[in-house]
């Protein structure tokens, strides 16, 4: 569920989707479709969750580990090998924004 939550193509890292509930059903249903789950449908929405949940952390794991607060220029020049640099962009462009920075607060414990 990782490798699936991790892919861009499938669940972009910015471009609109600033949080799990942002996604339409029918991107959620493609995941679902795509067969790689040998679970009875009465999961279907324990697997969504998870994959949900998988993708929020990636996004967290992302920022830690690429993405200064202090020089947000040199954050979009800091793009990972694994994430679409147009993606990559939208991120840090949300981090740096009033709405993202309060959303982020809001995630700390």
């Amino acid at each position: 569920m990782g490798t699936i939550a991790r892919n861009g193509d499938l669940y972009p890292l910015g471009l609109g989707f600033k949080q799990w509930t942002s996604f339409p059903t029918p991107c959620k249903e493609d995941i679902w479709n795509l067969g790689k789950f040998e679970i009875d449908s009465k999961g279907r929405k324990w697997v969504l969750s998870s994959i949900g949940k998988k993708w929020k952390d990636y996004k967290s794991d992302l920022k830690a580990m690429y993405y200064d607060p202090v020089t947000p220029d040199e954050g979009m020049r800091n793009c990972p090998n694994k994430v679409p640099s147009d993606q990559w962009q939208i991120l840090v462009a949300f981090w740096n924004s009033d709405e993202g920075k309060v959303l982020s607060l809001n995630y700390i414990d």
